[in-house]
């Protein structure tokens, strides 16, 4: 307890006063080199190379699975922390500048493009913690993103608090990653069910003549919520076992 109150007080002593500036603090010359020299360079490459892909993908409408919010959520967000560092440098430097009235703007369509994708993935097989993330963050920058349009002199400060409320957000309550995902996959797994005539007074029967992809949706929940928490899953006996599978829903598991 001491080592914690005294752990606490030292690091509490270190935050700045409110009369305190940072105006006349120097700004790292191998930071400045990396991200105006580097970094900036190779987010837009890397931008380009995303809209000339987006393009092909409106223009052939295959959505590759899974891999528009790789290719997005990373990079965005990386963006965002590149903004946040430049702008001690915004006025005495043009690039940097340009770089961060401009980005911001060039950003949203690819943002859009991962919203679609997240959507269609949602919409197929409902929210799990990753999808979860990638929306959370996904709207965290757009709302960054808008925030740097909207307000011409915006204040860094709002980049690390928001993202700090969002990660206690995420992880505590019932918006937490896991209540939402559950949420989610409980309501998949009651309309599967539904769907088969395999939920009769509030209790799972045996399916007959369930279809292979049923068969591997059904599989797959019970599995996400064997590998979490299976108290969750709604309808299964509470004496529910791995190896109860195929006596509980009348087929074996199937998957993918």
């Amino acid at each position: 307890m001491d080592t914690f109150i005294f752990g606490a007080l030292m690091f509490l002593s270190k935050l700045p006063r409110k009369e305190d500036t940072f105006e006349e603090a120097p700004y790292s010359k191998g930071l400045k080199v990396l991200l105006l020299y580097i970094v900036i360079p190779l987010i837009t490459i890397y931008t380009g190379i995303l809209y000339v892909y987006f393009v092909r993908i409106l223009v052939t409408s295959e959505w590759p699975r899974g891999l528009v919010s790789n290719l997005v959520l990373w990079y965005s967000v990386v963006a965002a922390a590149v903004i946040f560092f430049l702008t001690p440098i915004l006025e005495e430097n043009k690039l940097a500048k340009i770089f961060r009235t401009w980005f911001p703007r060039v950003l949203l369509p690819i943002l859009a493009m991962m919203f679609v994708s997240i959507g269609k993935r949602i919409h197929q097989y409902g929210v799990t913690e990753n999808r979860y993330f990638v929306v959370l963050l996904g709207l965290w920058v757009l709302g960054i993103m808008v925030y740097f349009i909207l307000v011409k002199n915006g204040k860094n400060i709002i980049i690390p608090v928001t993202l700090s409320l969002i990660a206690i957000v995420s992880v505590f309550g019932p918006l937490s990653a896991f209540n939402v995902s559950a949420f989610s996959q409980n309501q998949r797994f009651t309309a599967l069910l539904e769907k088969n005539n395999m939920l009769v007074s509030g209790e799972i029967t045996p399916g007959t003549n369930v279809s292979k992809t049923d068969q591997e949706n059904i599989s797959s929940i019970v599995q996400y919520f064997e590998n979490r928490n299976l108290d969750q899953l709604k309808y299964v006996p509470e004496s529910y076992t791995y190896n109860d599978f195929k006596t509980v829903f009348g087929f074996e598991k199937t998957y993918d």
